[in-house]
């Protein structure tokens, strides 16, 4: 059973979940990275870091992997994981989240408390509470003891299938943004590159 919630909030009840991995392409605005073409990426990419102006520093480096100050003025690519239910998106990623959220999705999964836990999607963030092998999802929220507004109860099980589903994205995603740093920066500064643009 589904309805919509205060505020026209969509509520679902064990209908199908899924995550998608987005990117934040504007204010408050995620873009699925399945709709990112390589050169939108690549472009992203570069706007990204052109804004502190790294490229030319790195490349001045010579391509050698000993400018770990410079690419510590790097930030990750912001973004995460958008919730859907039903076809409907429920949750966006807030503010300070990237795509590393994804250890915090799995650990929410994992939760076995009716006491309210955070599930850092950036802020405000959602809080997870299970009750045997349902989940219940809330928020959106700056408080980690609730009350938030119910999204979603949903089965462990489904959230779990979501989430190795947003991983192997991910994954592709991860290539994507290899390929990205490669033509951008040069070989020897591709893996490190990458981890810091991913968020790991």
């Amino acid at each position: 059973m589904s309805g919509a919630a205060p505020g026209g909030r969509f509520c679902g009840t064990d209908g199908p979940v899924v995550l998608r991995v987005v990117l934040e392409t504007g204010i408050a605005e995620f873009t699925d990275v399945r709709d990112l073409a390589d050169s939108a990426l690549a472009a992203y990419v570069r706007d990204h870091l052109d804004e502190l102006d790294v490229l030319p520093r790195l490349r001045a480096a010579h391509g050698e992997v000993s400018c770990p100050d410079v690419l510590d003025e790097i930030p990750a690519l912001s973004g995460g994981l958008a919730l859907e239910s039903d076809g409907r998106r429920i949750a966006s990623p807030g503010c300070c989240a990237d795509l590393s959220i994804l250890r915090e999705w799995r650990e929410a999964a994992g939760h076995c408390s009716t006491t309210p836990a955070m599930l850092w999607n950036g802020h405000p963030w959602l809080l997870v509470a299970a009750d045997g092998d349902r989940l219940t999802l809330s928020g959106p929220t700056e408080t980690s003891q609730g009350p938030a507004a119910h999204l979603l109860t949903v089965t462990r099980t489904a959230l779990r299938s979501a989430i190795d589903a947003a991983e192997a994205e991910y994954g592709r995603f991860a290539d994507q943004v290899t390929a990205v740093c490669a033509g951008l920066a040069g070989e020897p500064l591709v893996a490190p590159l990458t981890r810091v643009l991913l968020g790991d």
